[in-house]
C-alpha cells in the first residue's frame, strides 16, 4: 500500500514556484518600500492615475500587505471599473483573503471585458478549485490553454485538478506539457513525481524528485516524499537519509520520524525505530499509527506489557481502529489468552478489518 505523499502549492496560480531568484528577503521589502513612496508621491499629484494605484497594489501585495494592495485596488477600480488588471489583480489579492466569492466575481468580470485574456480564466480556476469545484477549475484551465497552448501554469494547476479528482494518468500528461513548455519549472517535476510514486512508478518518481531538488533545492517537503519512494523501491538506507534530511531542516516534523522509524523496523533497527517512534509521539500525540508501531516493536522486543499498553492507548483513543484490535488480538493469542484474543480479533473484524476476516475463515 503507497503511503500518504504530502503536497503543498501556492493558491495562486501566477505566482507558481519556478526557478528560485535568489532575493534577500530584507532588500526586496526596502526595494519595493522605496517605489512604494515614489508611487505615493506621484498619486499626490496625479490623485487620477489609476495606473500608480494599480502598481502601489502590486507591490504591497508582493510584501504581503494585503489590505493596503486591495485599497489601492479599490481605488484604481473607482476611478476606472472596467480595467482588467485591476480586476485580476484585486481578485487574486481577495483569494488570497479567502474571499473566493469576491475573487471570482472580479475574474469573471475581467473575462467579459476581455474573452482573450488568459491570466483571469487562469486564476478563475483556481479560485474554483480552493472553493471544492474542481471540475469547473478543470474547464476554466483549458479555456486559458486555448487562448495560450504554451501557458505553462495553466497545464500545471490543470494536472493539479485532475490528480485531485484521482486521475493520475491525466495529470502526469499535463505535468509533462508544463515541463516541456518550461524545463526549469519545479513544481510540475515534484508533483509529477508524487503522481507517479502513486502510480507505482518508483524510480520516475524518485528521478522526477531528484530534478525537482536540482532545479530548486528549497522546496524541501519532496525529501519526505523521496524518502517514501526509495522505501517502496526497497533503498531502505536512501530512504532513511532522505527522511533524516526532511528532519534536519525540520526538527519538528512528525512524519519524517514515523517513517524513519518504520524503515529501520524494516530493517530490523528496533531500537532506532523505537526512538523514532516514540519522538514522533512526543512531537504529534495524536499519531495513532506510531502507537502502532511502538506496539508491534514491543512484542518483537518480548515487552508484552508494553505492547499491550500500546495498542490499547489507540483503542482508548479511536475505537474504531481496526488495526489496533486486531494486532492487540494477535499478541494475546500468541500468549495463550485465547478467549480475550479472539474477542478482540472478532471486534477487528466487525470494524471491516480484512485481515481479521481472513485470520477468523482460516481457524
Amino acid at each position: 500500500m503507497k503511503r500518504d505523499v504530502t503536497k503543498e502549492s501556492k493558491k495562486t496560480g501566477s505566482k507558481e514556484n519556478r526557478k528560485p531568484r535568489k532575493v534577500d528577503p530584507m532588500k526586496f521589502i526596502e526595494k519595493c518600500a522605496r517605489r512604494i513612496e515614489k508611487c505615493t508621491k506621484w498619486i499626490e499629484e496625479f490623485a487620477n492615475d489609476y495606473v500608480v494605484y494599480i502598481e502601489r497594489g502590486d507591490l504591497k501585495h508582493d510584501i504581503g500587505y494585503l489590505e493596503g494592495a486591495l485599497a489601492d485596488y479599490n481605488a484604481a477600480l473607482a476611478i476606472c471599473p472596467d480595467d482588467i488588471s485591476g480586476l485580476n489583480n484585486r481578485g487574486t489579492v481577495r483569494s488570497d483573503m479567502g474571499d473566493l466569492q469576491g475573487a471570482i466575481a472580479d475574474y469573471e468580470k475581467a473575462i467579459v471585458i476581455d474573452p482573450n485574456y488568459r491570466e483571469p480564466y487562469h486564476n478563475l480556476a483556481i479560485a474554483y478549485r480552493d472553493s471544492g469545484n474542481v471540475q469547473e477549475a478543470i474547464i476554466e484551465f483549458s479555456k486559458a490553454i486555448e487562448i495560450d497552448p504554451f501557458y505553462a501554469d495553466a497545464w500545471f494547476g490543470r494536472a493539479e485538478a485532475k490528480s485531485t479528482l484521482g486521475n493520475a494518468t491525466g495529470a502526469v500528461e499535463d505535468y509533462n506539457i508544463a515541463i516541456c513548455i518550461d524545463s526549469e519549472y519545479a513544481k510540475a517535476w515534484y508533483f509529477r513525481g508524487l503522481e507517479k510514486y502513486m502510480l507505482d512508478d518508483d524510480q520516475g518518481a524518485i528521478d522526477d524528485f531528484d530534478q525537482a531538488l536540482e532545479i530548486d533545492p528549497t522546496l524541501t517537503e519532496i525529501y519526505y516524499n523521496r524518502g517514501l519512494a526509495k522505501d517502496s523501491a526497497h533503498d531502505y538506507d536512501g530512504a532513511i537519509d532522505d527522511f533524516t534530511n526532511a528532519i534536519m531542516i525540520n526538527p519538528k516534523y512528525a512524519l519524517a520520524y514515523l517513517q524513519r522509524g518504520d524503515v529501520r523496523f524494516e530493517i530490523f533497527d528496533y531500537e532506532g525505530s523505537l526512538a523514532d517512534n516514540l519522538k514522533a509521539i512526543e512531537l504529534d500525540p495524536g499519531l495513532n499509527e506510531a502507537y502502532v508501531l511502538i506496539g508491534i516493536l514491543k512484542c518483537e522486543m518480548d515487552d508484552y506489557r508494553g505492547s499491550f499498553d500500546a495498542f490499547s492507548h489507540v483503542i482508548t483513543i479511536n475505537p474504531q481502529y481496526a488495526r489496533a484490535w486486531f494486532l492487540r488480538g494477535i499478541m494475546q493469542l500468541d500468549l495463550g489468552y485465547n478467549d480475550a484474543g479472539l474477542e478482540d480479533v472478532n471486534k477487528a473484524a466487525s470494524l471491516g478489518s480484512k485481515d481479521a476476516r481472513t485470520f477468523l475463515n482460516e481457524l
